[in-house]
């Protein structure tokens, strides 16, 4: 893979700057925001919309990834693990219901490791456990307004870190 020359990319914003451009930025209706009742848009890579002006080269996806982890940890955010995080939007995102069989399943690991990285959650307030309706025998997993928001915070910092030719 030949080298990239990134030169032209700002430096990571500091922990100020994060706050002002969420605190500027004017509220956009949030796909997060579905009533319990209703269940989120399932999408898959065939429905994502197309890149705008270019394709992202694999160092500056990696380039990106790392702009949106510096900021989201030198921001007021709770700095979730690859797990945690893999939880929570599939959660978030997925149709569900989502039971820590399901989770376990999904990301090829034990319910035990579902099960601690949803303890953590749960103490962020990001999710709760609730029971099945259809299986008592079970539990699911439920959106909460905090994790709403941590989800709609992150998304605005990657947006945030987004090339300008790439953004809507």
């Amino acid at each position: 893979m030949a080298a990239e020359n990134n030169s032209a990319r700002q430096p990571a914003p500091t922990s100020s700057e994060v706050a002002r451009r969420q605190a500027t930025r004017a509220p956009e209706p949030s796909a997060f925001v579905v009533p319990e009742s209703r269940e989120p848009v399932q999408r898959n890579a065939a429905s994502r919309p197309a890149m705008r002006a270019s394709r992202l080269s694999s160092t500056d996806t990696l380039a990106l990834w790392k702009d949106v982890t510096v900021a989201s940890v030198a921001g007021d955010m709770p700095d979730l693990s690859a797990r945690q995080m893999a939880v929570l939007l599939c959660v978030y995102l997925e149709v569900g219901p989502h039971t820590v069989r399901s989770l376990a399943a999904k990301l090829n690991v034990t319910k035990a490791v579902i099960s601690r990285a949803i303890d953590r959650l749960k103490s962020y307030g990001y999710v709760v456990r609730a029971d099945d309706p259809r299986d008592r025998r079970s539990i699911v997993l439920r959106r909460t307004p905090d994790g709403i928001n941590f989800l709609r915070k992150f998304g605005d910092i990657i947006l945030d870190e987004l090339p300008e030719s790439m953004r809507r």
